[in-house]
């Protein structure tokens, strides 16, 4: 991208973004320009968007890291057609019964280099040393006639040579406990 013109786009929650015209205007584009040969690029890839009437539109996702929080997509115009997202028509009225997801709830609030943590980076949660640690997060649009059972997985990590015993609560109520020993992760 350093060689071509393009417009910077910051994205800083997932979600579905539009951009209108005036705001590609704003950013210089030529109002001329072929909506056809725009393309949309995130980490040097390229995305597929939709061309709406006079507006681009594309699902965008931010960044959760130490050092950013915005993650930034590049819409540059080139001499043949860029990527765009299909269409397909979906049957099925308001109210149908849901679907299985995951919500994946992650704290990377310290980074101890000491750890040998796997695959994964070292970064870890708020430490647990002898009181109660509350981690909180929501589960949106929760489909309360399913008669699947919900699955909590709950990762711990030793940093001393310890034995350690840890009770995890679901909504004050205890559900489950976790013993492990020294350094080991459960």
């Amino acid at each position: 991208m350093a060689t071509r013109s393009a417009i910077k786009i910051g994205v800083k929650q997932p979600g579905w973004y539009r951009v209108e015209q005036a705001a590609l205007l704003d950013a210089g584009f030529n109002p001329s320009t072929d909506k056809q040969l725009l393309h949309l690029y995130a980490d040097g890839t390229e995305q597929a968007m939709s061309v709406v009437g006079d507006a681009i539109e594309f699902y965008g996702t931010g960044l959760d890291t130490l050092w950013a929080d915005t993650k930034t997509y590049w819409l540059a115009v080139e001499s043949q057609p860029g990527q765009r997202l299909g269409s397909s028509s979906i049957t099925g009225t308001p109210g149908d019964a849901g679907f299985p997801f995951q919500v994946k709830h992650q704290e990377e609030l310290q980074y101890v280099s000491g750890i040998m943590n796997g695959d994964a980076d070292n970064f870890f949660g708020a430490p647990s040393w002898n009181g109660p640690v509350n981690d909180v997060f929501a589960v949106h649009h929760l489909d309360s006639t399913s008669s699947d059972d919900a699955l909590l997985e709950v990762a711990m990590q030793g940093v001393n040579y310890v034995s350690h015993q840890i009770t995890v609560n679901w909504n004050g109520v205890p559900k489950a406990t976790i013993s492990f020993q020294d350094h080991n992760t459960m």
